[in-house]
């Protein structure tokens, strides 16, 4: 088993830190990375990726559907509520046109510190056809997904087209309530103790359910969390100048729907046997990997 990784950028704007995500997958791995965007920007890609153009690659049927149906707003930020949920129906163009398997998404702010070989195999121990991280019961952020093949990806898309007003995070946690299709990635040690709530009073209908693959991987992943809280959040998602220069000398931010306290962690640094550094987390007295980080502020730069 060889995972596989597709990236996809949607607009005419091009974001350069996505060299950065590029780069750091390429420090821990060695699988095929297909880059799908615009053939205007392939210039612009740096390291030995397969580069897509979105206007040459086939669409499948679900991703012609959504198309004829999305009435979603496509001014805002280059489309970018449109683009988070088409995403999706680009990497099932992707998977079908070049017959993939063992998929691996990540959102381009991300920072990966892990070997995929490693984690697949654990997927691979249970079965396991998509994974995701999930910060409450009513949202999935999918900085870090996978999909064995195409069956899974396929009815989410199915499912997706028929709420034209609910985002992507909203569309995977209903979506999984619905089917229960898609396996949660921990994002929080198997020994945390705190009752399961979010700053604005979101509960959890079974706590365990945060805290059972954990004893799989022995590590966590970052759904937004704690890349907010070391990096700060990205300032254009902040209406107020006042508030925007706070952001910019304090990064210990705290999302407000995670419904686990990141506060409650110590994080530091650790060497690997070939020189990486790695980010861990520590939580009554044990180390515990962070496989990846979202970079919500979009300074990749600071987290290599």
């Amino acid at each position: 088993m060889k995972p596989v990784i597709v990236l996809v950028h949607v607009g005419n704007v091009f974001v350069d830190y996505i060299n950065e995500c590029i780069l750091q997958i390429q420090k821990f791995n060695d699988c095929s990375i297909y880059m799908v965007l615009s053939s205007q920007h392939f210039n612009k890609i740096n390291g030995e990726v397969n580069l897509i153009g979105i206007e040459d690659l086939p669409l499948c049927e679900n991703h012609l559907n959504f198309l004829s149906t999305s009435e979603r707003d496509s001014n805002f930020r280059d489309g970018f509520w449109k683009s988070v949920v088409e995403r999706f129906y680009i990497i099932e163009d992707v998977i079908k046109a070049y017959k993939l398997e063992h998929v691996f998404h990540f959102e381009n702010d991300n920072m990966i510190y892990c070997k995929l070989e490693e984690v697949l195999d654990v997927l691979a121990q249970k079965n396991i056809m998509s994974a995701a991280p999930f910060d409450n019961d009513m949202r999935c952020i999918p900085s870090f997904v996978y999909f064995k093949n195409q069956e899974v990806l396929s009815k989410l898309n199915q499912f997706m087209f028929l709420y034209p007003n609910l985002n992507d995070m909203e569309l995977i946690a209903l979506f999984n309530k619905e089917y229960n299709l898609i396996e949660m990635l921990p994002l929080i040690p198997a020994n945390y103790d705190l009752k399961l709530q979010s700053k604005s009073g979101l509960t959890v209908e079974n706590e365990q359910k945060y805290k059972s693959n954990f004893n799989l991987f022995h590590s966590v992943f970052d759904a937004a969390a704690i890349g907010q809280y070391l990096g700060g959040v990205d300032s254009r998602n902040v209406k107020f100048n006042f508030l925007k220069r706070i952001l910019k000398r304090k990064s210990n931010f705290v999302n407000e729907s995670a419904v686990y306290d990141v506060r409650q962690f110590s994080y530091h640094w650790e060497e690997d046997q070939s020189g990486r550094k790695i980010p861990y987390l520590n939580y009554k007295g044990e180390n515990i990997k962070i496989n990846n980080l979202h970079i919500h502020s979009k300074k990749l730069k600071d987290f290599r």
